[in-house]
């Protein structure tokens, strides 16, 4: 059996066999703070190793990493992922459009 979640919070959880290991989600503001930590401790579950929180809302995104303090980047600021996308680089200006 694979890791990833499929399928409703109420559905028996089935997962794939290569979850993703950056997940990019958007947060609407009617996802209440239990549905956004259920999503990570789902993500984390299934093997995804860098989570970005993108809340358009507040203008900023946050980087999830299991066992690590979060991360909260602005406007200003720059997403990478250096252990996972070599030299990769996102303004988050660019992930808020």
């Amino acid at each position: 059996m694979g890791r990833c979640r499929v399928g409703s919070r109420r559905g028996c959880r089935v997962y794939a066999p290569n979850p993703p290991e950056l997940l990019d989600a958007i947060i609407s503001p009617s996802d209440t703070a239990n549905v956004v930590v259920g999503k990570l401790t789902d993500y984390f579950a299934a093997g995804t190793s860098l989570v970005w929180l993108v809340y358009p809302v507040y203008r900023q995104v946050e980087a999830h990493m299991p066992g690590q303090k979060t991360l909260i980047f602005t406007e200003s600021g720059t997403l990478e992922a250096s252990d996972l996308l070599p030299g990769f680089g996102c303004k988050v200006t660019q992930s808020l459009q």
